[in-house]
């Protein structure tokens, strides 16, 4: 085969292997896919944003606003909570908005009069919660892999050494025995069936409308898969493939037995396929293709000069 159809040929197979990994890139997008998912056990995912202190930005935002609203007269750390809780959901008037870029452009855009989704409510009630010292953190919520909109973000904070859900969309918490609960302890009891002893506690009526009993499913199947995300670093490179699979931003999800979630082990052999392994056999393949056609050029170039000289 001569050397021009062998190059038509790689050329041929690298379009072929990038506009594969466009169309995957793609699917993963419209998905709701494109980040790592990476497994944890209950220990694992107890200790995800720990330390995850409020920023300066979030510190002098929040911390003015609240202590104007009066809570620094609040005593005890759950009347605390609730106090937070309730100040976030009576600043927004509208819900089922779209996505916000951060706690502070969905609060703005609240005092605007734009609507917020529960994504942005648990964004705002998470920074605000930090901002007065707690440690808190956004946990995503999803019923079945099947159904991609039968999902919901909530809120936990670390009181007494342990998570409590503390809903900013809906003003609950949940109890059983009258003990508040986390997202894990409710995992697991959807999972052994003990679910049935516990009741969502609510706070009170707020101007933000959500109202648990009448949300359109049933609120307990949502905590069959429960995730942290983790944004991962910023910059270009975090961006850009392969280098995104490692810096980029990831699922952690809880499972309590190995291989039980086998649907997320799949689509990160996805992730890996479309970020790692084709955009890097794509890449080698047509820097080999530059290289080889460089060097027989100018080897060719060499014997033609040869040639004439002799």
């Amino acid at each position: 085969m001569k050397l021009g159809s062998v190059s038509w040929l790689v050329l041929s197979v690298c379009g072929l292997l990038w506009v594969w990994d466009a169309w995957g890139l793609k699917a993963l997008r419209s998905s709701g896919t494109f980040l790592r998912f990476e497994r944890a056990d209950a220990a694992t995912f107890a200790r995800l944003d720990l330390a995850s202190p409020a920023t300066p930005e979030i510190f002098s935002f929040y911390k003015p606003k609240l202590a104007a609203a009066g809570f620094d007269r609040v005593t005890g750390d759950t009347q605390r909570i609730v106090f937070i809780l309730e100040w976030v959901m009576n600043h927004v008037g509208a819900s089922a908005g779209g996505w916000s870029a951060s706690a502070l452009d969905a609060y703005q855009g609240a005092q605007e009069g734009r609507a917020l989704s529960c994504d942005s409510m648990s964004r705002v009630f998470v920074a605000a919660a930090r901002a007065e010292g707690f440690t808190a953190r956004s946990v995503q919520l999803v019923r079945t892999v099947l159904n991609s909109k039968d999902t919901h973000v909530t809120a936990e904070v670390r009181l007494n050494n342990g998570w409590v859900i503390f809903d900013p969309t809906f003003n609950v918490s949940f109890a059983r025995d009258g003990r508040l609960l986390g997202v894990q302890e409710m995992h697991e009891a959807l999972l052994d069936g003990s679910g049935a002893g516990i009741t969502p506690v609510f706070y009170g009526e707020v101007r933000y409308p959500a109202r648990l009993q009448h949300y359109y499913l049933d609120w307990m199947p949502l905590y069959n898969n429960v995730f942290i995300l983790e944004a991962g670093h910023h910059g270009l490179f975090a961006r850009m493939a392969p280098f995104r699979f490692w810096l980029g931003p990831r699922w952690v999800y809880l499972e309590s037995q190995p291989t039980a979630l086998w649907q997320w082990s799949l689509a990160n052999q996805d992730y890996v396929l479309y970020t790692v392994l084709l955009p890097m056999l794509a890449t080698a393949l047509s820097i080999g293709l530059l290289c080889s056609t460089t060097w027989f050029g100018n080897l060719a170039q060499r014997r033609h000069l040869f040639s004439r000289t002799t």
